[in-house]
Parts: structure tokens; C-alpha cells; sequence
């Protein structure tokens, strides 16, 4: 990226330790939040591409579990913190006929979907014989909801239907916040659930635009209550297995752990074993960057992952 200084810091080689899982990365998904996180917050103490997908190298400290030399495992690394470049949290081996590159796309996108509607607003789990494709619109689907209304552009509407959307608006329509409360007022529903997931201060108005005045129980989700300026127990993670910290210049913020929180969230993805679009990429890390900003900018549709090792 043009202005941009890029360094290289080569980590040592590493073996497995006690009660630890050695793990070859083969595909690692880009977040929305990756660098979000550094235009909102400037915080940069952050590792990005949580998501992964690999093989298991080494396991010999684990002879008891379920896990095996070889195996393909799924899930999500730790973030923020001293332990970030090392640990992580592993879905066990993937039980489901499914990609590599689905594979690494799949966790955060489940555990904020679920964080929402299971921890947020406490719906109850699926029952684990269900078999649902995707994130928030089949997981309220499943658990029983059956008016979900989204905004997206028009060409995303038919996938969105496909998902478990039963009304579809253009986000860019001048109108829609207006067209979204009209058609909560029709459902005739005595509670309201409303969930923005795209982090912008323009979405979170609209959604708060939409849902003002309307009568019985509203709640809300944010993945970006900060931004939309609401209370920060309305905010959603892509984990709750770990403490989180943000250290930002004049400040400290901790996220504790929430361990049922979390065994909520991970029920929930063995529920989503798919992802409608994945991209795959392949190229320098220099390129992959400018992919990062992309997805960041909400330029592009789908989840994005990255073949590893970059070129």
C-alpha cells in the first residue's frame, strides 16, 4: 500500500508443549474488524486473520484426546495480548464433508452471531440435530424466529432469502429505515430483536432509526457499540473464551472471560457448517493487505481468506 512501511518479524521454531497442539496453518480469514480495530481505536497491538484452518503437526502431549497427528482442525487465535502469537482456541476435527478455505472462514462469524442471539438476547439453542448453512439469519431461523427483516444491496437479496431472510431492503434507499419499521409494525410482533453487524456509524443509525417508537420489548446487538455509541453490555465478540485487552495510548480496557458464554457460542457453530461465499487469495503479503483494507471498507462481499503461507 502506497505510504505504508511493512516489516517482517521471523518467529522461532516451535514444538508442541504440554497440554499444547502444534498446528501448520493452511488458510486464515480476514475479519472486518482486522483493521477497524486501528482506524477506530488506533489500536495496533493486535495479531489479525484469527480465523484459521490447519493441519496438526504435533499433539504427543495429548495422547488422551481426540486429537491425532494429521488431523484438520478449525477455530480462532487469540488476539490481543502476550499470548497472542502462540494460542489459540480448536474446534475439533471438522466431522462435516467441507473445505479448507469454509473451514477457516467459519468461527467468529458463528460466535458473534450466536453471541447475539443466544447470550444477548437468550434464545434458546437449537437443538444440535438441526442441520442449518450460514450465520445469524439460519441460527435465528433454527431457533425459532420468523420475521427476520435485513438491508443489503439488491443483489444480495435472493442469497439473503435463500439464508432465512423473509424481507430483504436496499440499504441505500433513502427511505429504508422508514420501509424496515413499517414492516416490524406489521409483523405484530411484542418483541423486537435488532442486530447490526457491519460496525458503521451510518448502519447503526439506521438500525436505531428503524426501530425507534416501536411499541413492546426492543433490544439491541452491536459489533461495534462503541461506534454507535450504546451501552457496551449490547456488544457482541467474536470470542468469549479469553480475557480480551485493548491498550490504547492514555488507557486500558479488559473484557474478561466469560466461559458460558462461550460453551453457548461453540454449541452454536457446530450448528454452521457453511459459509455462503468464501473468497479465496493467493499472493505477497503486501497484496494481502490491500485485501484487508477492502474487506475493512466493506468493498467486498463474502468472507475473504487467505491461502497460507503468503508468496
Amino acid at each position: 500500500m502506497l505510504g505504508t512501511a511493512l516489516f517482517v518479524e521471523n518467529l522461532p521454531r516451535v514444538t508442541a508443549r504440554d497440554n499444547e497442539i502444534l498446528i501448520d496453518v493452511l488458510y486464515s480469514r480476514v475479519n472486518l474488524a482486522d483493521l477497524k480495530i486501528v482506524h477506530f481505536l488506533n489500536y495496533r497491538s493486535s495479531v489479525p486473520e484469527t480465523d484459521f484452518c490447519g493441519q496438526i503437526l504435533d499433539c504427543s502431549a495429548l495422547v488422551n484426546s481426540e486429537f491425532e497427528v494429521s488431523d484438520i482442525v478449525a477455530g480462532q487465535t487469540v488476539p490481543q495480548g502476550d499470548q497472542s502469537k502462540e494460542y489459540g482456541s480448536h474446534k475439533p476435527r471438522l466431522s462435516t464433508p467441507q473445505t479448507h478455505s469454509d473451514a477457516a472462514a467459519i468461527t467468529t462469524v458463528s460466535h458473534t452471531a450466536s453471541d447475539a442471539l443466544y447470550n444477548n438476547f437468550e434464545l434458546p439453542l437449537p437443538g444440535s440435530s438441526s442441520h442449518v448453512v450460514g450465520g445469524t439469519l439460519v441460527l435465528a431461523r433454527t431457533s425459532g424466529i420468523t420475521n427476520i427483516i435485513t438491508t443489503a444491496s439488491p443483489s444480495r437479496h435472493d442469497l439473503l432469502r435463500g439464508l432465512g431472510a423473509t424481507e430483504c431492503f436496499d440499504y441505500k434507499d433513502a427511505n429504508v429505515s422508514d420501509k424496515v419499521k413499517q414492516s416490524v409494525i406489521k409483523a405484530g410482533r411484542s418483541r423486537v430483536w435488532g442486530f447490526e453487524t457491519s460496525g458503521s456509524p451510518e448502519s447503526s443509525q439506521l438500525l436505531l432509526d428503524a426501530l425507534y417508537g416501536i411499541a413492546g420489548d426492543v433490544q439491541y446487538s452491536w459489533v461495534n457499540a462503541a461506534g454507535a455509541q450504546r451501552p457496551p453490555i449490547e456488544a457482541v465478540l467474536g470470542t468469549r473464551d479469553y480475557e480480551i485487552v485493548f491498550e490504547v495510548p492514555g488507557d486500558r480496557h479488559v473484557i474478561p472471560a466469560e466461559p458460558e458464554k462461550a460453551a453457548n457460542m461453540w454449541a452454536a457453530l457446530d450448528l454452521a457448517v457453511k459459509i455462503p461465499v468464501v473468497r479465496v487469495f493467493e499472493g505477497t503479503g503486501e497484496e494481502a493487505l490491500e485485501e484487508m483494507a477492502s474487506v475493512s471498507k466493506q468493498g467486498a462481499f463474502g468472507k475473504l481468506v487467505l491461502k497460507q503461507p503468503l508468496q
